[in-house]
């Protein structure tokens, strides 16, 4: 009993820490987390996207521009139907998958190194500054951090028990992974054939037909389980053009060019200095990782070598996950690489571990002060400094919301017919449609700016301030209301 209500004090105190000040931190919305929101309400209520297409795999969005990913876009739908739709419950989605990936990452560490073990790794993993920026953001970068843990559990419980359930759990989860963010193509790939020859141990560091039928049925296992979710990418590539593959090629003309970046995902000054290049994803004056975490990563990569394989698995996987990031071309994106995170938290926490063992407490404790004021740092300035210096890079959603909310308000108080200016409506805007779509589950009358097109009883929101011959009742930013 006592264990269950820690658990849930500790669950409930991590919520109530990452969702403060969810809708102001960052301030605004993006127009990517408005076109999941936007679908997200579209799908709940009618089971079809802005397109019309009725529970589609993957949504298109913003200008017919953008596929959205299955496990993010769906996820939003059950909060929304749940809760109903906002800004909040559409960040909560991040902030539900941050909760969740601390709990594993925390069970998995238990399993690895003990009770107190799993306490260090869960606060590596959740003081990890880009942790923090996506579980404020409704994008889909950090929905594959789950699925990369469950995918980690999976081999280890197999390790363990030899339970083929656990090795199909953990292929499937990260063959779900591979949908759930369009970097995890990269990923993926790399981490599957690294699991297959993990599983293939004992045939390769001594080759012989009795090995070889040892681990064929595991390999056959891994294999079967995680080969449907390549085998169906012509058919979805098929049904959504780009949506998987992103319709691009391979392209290694030029070799330094492709392993660049990488190369460039290691730079120590973007991991623990500056963090990624758009402002989006970072705060620009701390790294991906804090930089006094970077002391127990190095000890750990020590430390975590000389234990058994599965450790020696998981320092192979965070440096040869981005192997194929060439294929991206792009550099110093931390957003693209929170797949790594647990792996790095689970080798920091071992780092931690031995160095507090080795009769070097006090060097331990020294360096846990200095991470915690550097945690703080960055915690401060989030909360205090981040929403005003990015405010310029989100679209003010309180302004087009609550413009919404008073037509919507007024027009059932007052038993009026609501018009929207087309001027206000023209041109692909998923902020103002995740907006409108909060409150009006349906079309809205267009006015043509025509005072024969307004008829009697109708409250018109416009942009326009002066349309004289209309009587103004209310005005919102930059919106009017004008009753006929």
């Amino acid at each position: 009993m006592k264990k269950i209500i820690v658990f849930l004090v500790v669950t409930f105190g991590l919520i109530f820490f990452f969702s403060y000040r969810l809708t102001q931190v960052p301030l605004g919305i993006n127009q990517d987390e408005a076109a999941v929101g936007y679908n997200g309400i579209l799908l709940a209520r009618t089971l079809r996207d802005e397109n019309g297409r009725k529970l589609p795999i993957f949504v298109l969005s913003q200008a017919q521009k953008d596929w959205k990913q299955p496990v993010t876009q769906y996820f939003t739908v059950i909060i929304f139907k749940l809760f109903g739709p906002s800004l909040f419950n559409l960040r909560m989605t991040a902030v539900i998958t941050t909760i969740v990936s601390i709990l594993l990452i925390y069970f998995l560490g238990k399993r690895l190194l003990g009770g107190v073990g799993a306490v260090i790794t869960a606060t590596f993993f959740a003081t990890t500054p880009i942790i923090m920026i996506q579980s404020h953001l409704a994008f889909d970068n950090i929905a594959p951090v789950p699925f990369v843990i469950i995918w980690l559990f999976g081999l280890y419980l197999f390790g363990q028990n030899k339970q083929f359930r656990w090795l199909m759990l953990s292929a499937i989860s990260l063959g779900v992974g591979f949908y759930s963010y369009k970097a995890m193509r990269i990923f993926v790939p790399v981490w599957t054939i690294l699991s297959l020859i993990y599983l293939s141990e004992s045939f390769l560091t001594k080759i012989s037909k009795k090995n070889f039928k040892i681990i064929l049925k595991p390999a056959l296992v891994f294999s079967l389980a995680i080969l449907p979710f390549f085998a169906i990418i012509p058919f979805l590539e098929f049904l959504y053009s780009g949506a998987v593959l992103n319709n691009a090629g391979l392209d290694v003309h030029n070799i330094y060019n492709f392993v660049y970046p990488y190369l460039s995902t290691f730079d120590p000054s973007f991991l623990f200095v500056k963090g990624d290049d758009l402002l989006i994803h970072s705060t620009g004056r701390h790294g991906m990782y804090l930089l006094m975490s970077v002391p127990f990563f190095i000890a750990g990569l020590i430390t975590s070598w000389k234990k058994n394989s599965f450790w020696k698995l998981i320092i192979i996987s965070f440096f040869l996950g981005p192997l194929m990031f060439g294929y991206i071309g792009q550099i110093h994106r931390a957003s693209r690489l929170l797949a790594e995170v647990p792996l790095y938290s689970l080798i920091s926490a071992a780092g931690f571990l031995s160095i507090w063992q080795k009769k070097t407490k006090l060097l331990a404790v020294i360096l846990a002060l200095l991470f915690i004021l550097n945690y703080f740092d960055f915690i401060h300035y989030y909360f205090d400094n981040f929403a005003k210096d990015t405010q310029n890079l989100y679209i003010c959603f309180t302004c087009k919301e609550g413009a919404y909310k008073i037509l919507k308000n007024e027009s059932v108080r007052r038993g009026f017919t609501p018009f929207v200016d087309q001027v206000v409506m023209n041109g692909a805007d998923p902020s103002r449609d995740f907006a409108k779509t909060i409150y009006f589950a349906g079309p809205i009358n267009l006015w043509d700016g025509s005072q024969k097109n307004l008829p009697d009883n109708s409250l018109l929101m416009t942009d326009n301030s002066n349309v004289s011959y209309l009587k103004q009742i209310d005005h919102f930013d930059r919106y009017y209301f004008y009753i006929n």
